[in-house]
């Protein structure tokens, strides 16, 4: 679901005014536990704020720690693969285009096929 902003209202407005939506458009009557738990995140301003700016910076070293952190101890290879992952990032940065790749007029064909080929359908 497209983020749902108006003119003038900041990311973490937009943020839980979609979760809201989605809550009592999507989810009611369809799944009480996803109508709830959309209605908790809009409600909580902390990680309305924490969504709202993401996605994260590769190059800043306070967020590649925070991915970090995200990696839970005894998991194998994750976090080398993760330091891999920031490391080939950080040499050639990926392009990074928030919203939905269906409703962006500017969006090439190889970023929605590329997409596509990675999750099955053409939208990040």
């Amino acid at each position: 679901m497209p983020v749902v902003a108006q003119a003038g209202d900041d990311a973490a407005t937009a943020v839980a005014q979609t979760y809201r939506r989605f809550a009592r458009l999507e989810a009611r009557g369809r799944s009480a536990a996803y109508e709830a738990l959309a209605e908790s995140v809009a409600s909580d301003t902390a990680l309305v704020s924490f969504i709202a700016s993401l996605p994260l910076d590769i190059t800043r070293d306070d967020d590649t720690r925070w991915l970090s952190c995200l990696v839970w101890p005894g998991e194998g290879d994750r976090a080398q693969r993760l330091e891999a992952a920031i490391a080939s990032a950080r040499r050639d940065p990926p392009a990074v285009h928030p919203g939905d790749m269906l409703n962006r007029p500017d969006r090439e064909p190889r970023d929605v096929a590329a997409m596509a080929a990675l999750t099955g359908e053409p939208r990040w």
